[in-house]
């Protein structure tokens, strides 16, 4: 079975405004424990990502709003994009906190390196049917796309690679 980025993604997504003042995305990002937050039009649809390192290079001016310092060029994906792939360029672009899923324009979703994990964790299962059950879910190794370069491999006695 191909999971897909909708099998994993979260759907409750935290959000900000362009416009909003960046004392505000700092806010948001302390209450919901995040370290960055997609930033929407009034029409809901992606138009950049917010990180706490963007707020914090702002900081010193005091009318900066989440515009001035977001990323805009964002990279995000669809819906029904193999979750692998979502896994790989998370590794590829090792900066990115979250991945936004962008259907028709419109945020629907992210996917994080905990979504991945959890899905990964769960034996593939969807997590919304382990949430339902309650039930603890067991550890398990990362995703191939997700492990560190080099993992898994062993060097011989005297050799460098």
């Amino acid at each position: 079975m191909v999971v897909r980025a909708r099998d994993v993604m979260t759907e409750r997504v935290v959000t900000i405004w362009a416009d909003a003042p960046l004392a505000r995305a700092q806010e948001r990002m302390a209450e919901s424990r995040f370290s960055a937050l997609p930033v929407v039009d009034r029409r809901f649809s992606l138009v950049g990502v917010i990180s706490l390192v963007d707020v914090l290079r702002h900081r010193d001016d005091p009318h900066a709003v989440v515009g001035d310092a977001m990323t805009e060029q964002v990279v995000s994906v669809l819906p029904t994009t193999n979750v692998s792939i979502v896994a790989h360029r998370m590794r590829v672009y090792g900066e990115l906190r979250l991945v936004p899923v962008v259907d028709k324009g419109v945020l629907v979703g992210v996917i994080t390196r905990s979504d991945l994990l959890r899905h990964r964790h769960s034996g593939g299962r969807l997590r919304r049917t382990a949430r339902r059950i309650g039930g603890v879910l067991p550890v398990a190794p990362l995703p191939e796309a997700m492990a560190p370069r080099g993992a898994g491999r062993r060097r011989r006695c005297g050799s460098r690679t």
